[in-house]
Formats: structure tokens, sequence, C-alpha cells
């Protein structure tokens, strides 16, 4: 029996993603803590002021200033779709642009996920004419 990809699909963040779109946001960023007790502190408060700040408010720093946030989602066996993997694009000066808080979810990591979340915000940031896209990691 032939085993069957599953359905991706990228969309625009919905504010009643946002639980999930915590969820993974936190899981990636405590990858980069170390087992040291103050880097785990470090990376809690980064998270922390994170959730309150662009991922509190998806629309005002991303969607409304001219970027965007998308998300990707997944159709598990029962046709429900579960958010996968996020990644936004804030806009700065003079036709340049921020990719932030690109995340896929353990669960679906290695399903190209996170390459279908940057072609698309590639293609979308083409269209809207921004000319330099900067990225950044922790």
């Amino acid at each position: 029996m032939a085993s069957t990809s599953p359905i991706i699909n990228i969309r625009q963040f919905r504010d009643e993603d946002l639980p999930e779109v915590a969820e993974i946001f936190e899981y990636g960023m405590m990858l980069y803590a170390s087992d040291s007790v103050e880097s785990k502190a470090q990376w809690v408060e980064y998270i922390r002021k994170s959730l309150k700040a662009d991922l509190a408010d998806v629309e005002g720093t991303y969607m409304a200033p001219g970027g965007n946030f998308w998300v990707a989602t997944v159709e598990d066996s029962n046709g429900e779709s579960k958010v996968a993997g996020m990644i936004g694009l804030e806009p700065k000066d003079n036709g340049e642009a921020e990719v932030r808080r690109v995340s896929v979810h353990a669960d679906y990591q290695g399903m190209g996920i996170g390459r279908k979340l940057m072609t698309y915000l590639v293609d979308w940031a083409t269209t809207h004419h921004f000319k330099t896209l900067m990225l950044s990691n922790a």
C-alpha cells in the first residue's frame, strides 16, 4: 500500500491560529537553548517578550504595514487542518523586508514545509516589489 503525502497548504495567518503559532515558536526557540539554566532562562524570557510583542499583534506588526504572515497547514487523517509551520515578512524602509518567525512544528519537519513557506514568501515579496529580503537566525 503506497503512503500518501499529507496535503500542505500555505495561507494567511488568522487570529485563531495564534495558540498553535505560539506553541511552534516556543518549541523552535527552545532548540537554541543550551543545557545551562542561564541559557534556558534567557530563551524563556525572549519567548515571553516576543509573545507579548509582535506575535501578540501579527496584524499590526506584519500585515498592516504592508508585509504578511503565513501559516502552513497539514490535514490530519480526520481531514482536520493543523498549523504545521509559520513565516512572517516585516517591511522595513527602501523596499527592504525582514523574514521573521520561520519555524516548523517538530512533527512535520522533513516534509519540505519550510522550503514551501520560504518559496511562498519570496514569490509574494517579489510580486509586491520588495527589493531586498533579510534573514537572521537566533
